[in-house]
C-alpha cells in the first residue's frame, strides 16, 4: 500500500488576465479578468497491490482525491435587456463570459482490477471497474452552479493460451455517465457507451 500527497499552484494565463473584450461574436462576448488569483491544488492518492505469483493472481487498485482552491471557472452574464458593456451595446439575450476564482472544485477517481487464471480452458481473465466523480463550479448571472459529473465503468479482458498456434483475446468495457447541475437543469444529461473487441491470431 502506498499513500502520497501532492500540492501545486497554477498561475492564470496571459489571455485570462487581459481586460480586453473579444467581440468576434457580438452575441457571445468574452473578457479577461486582471484580478484572478493562482489556483492551489491538493491531491491524495492511495495505491495498493497484492500479487500471488504462484497462483498467477493479482489485485491492483487506486483511489485519488483532488481539491482545488481558487479554481479558475467561468462567470456568464446573459442580458435580459439592451445593455452597454465596456462601450459595446449588447442586445437582450447576448452573453458575456469572463474567468473568475471559485471554490468547491472536486475530483475523485477510483480503479480496481483483478486477474486470475481459468485452468479448465487454459486462459486468464481480468476484471476491472471504477468510478470518477467531478464537481465543477461556475457562475451564471451572479448565482453559482455546480456541475456534478459521475462516470461508472466496468469491463473484462479474457486471453487464452490453450494452443501454441492460436492467440484469442476478448475484451469488453462499458461506461455510464450522468451529469447533474444544481442550477442549469436543462444541461443535465445521461449517456452510455461501450466497446467490445475480438482478436484471433
Amino acid at each position: 500500500i502506498r499513500i502520497t500527497y501532492d500540492t501545486d499552484i497554477n498561475a492564470p494565463s496571459a489571455s485570462q488576465l487581459q481586460n480586453v473584450i473579444d467581440n468576434s461574436n457580438p452575441l457571445q462576448l468574452s473578457i479577461g479578468n486582471p484580478e484572478l488569483s493562482q489556483t492551489y491544488n491538493h491531491e491524495v492518492r492511495i495505491r495498493f497491490r497484492d500479487v500471488n505469483w504462484m497462483a498467477s493472481k493479482m489485485l491492483f487498485g487506486f483511489v485519488s482525491a483532488n481539491y482545488t482552491m481558487d479554481y479558475i471557472g467561468t462567470e456568464s452574464v446573459i442580458t435580459t435587456a439592451d445593455t452597454s458593456v465596456g462601450g459595446l451595446n449588447l442586445p437582450a439575450g447576448a452573453q458575456i463570459t469572463r474567468p473568475v476564482n471559485l471554490d468547491g472544485r472536486w475530483n475523485v477517481n477510483s480503479f480496481l482490477t483483478y486477474s486470475f487464471p481459468i485452468k479448465f480452458v487454459k486462459s486468464n481473465l481480468n476484471l476491472n471497474g471504477g468510478a470518477t466523480y467531478t464537481r465543477t463550479p461556475g457562475r451564471v448571472n451572479g448565482i453559482t452552479n455546480y456541475s456534478n459529473n459521475t462516470l461508472v465503468r466496468a469491463g473484462f479482458f479474457w486471453s487464452s493460451n490453450f494452443s501454441e498456434n492460436v492467440d484469442l483475446n476478448v475484451s469488453y468495457g462499458g461506461n455510464y455517465s450522468f451529469v447533474v447541475n444544481t442550477l442549469l437543469a436543462n444541461q443535465d444529461q445521461n449517456y452510455f457507451f461501450h466497446n467490445a473487441n475480438l482478436r484471433l491470431i
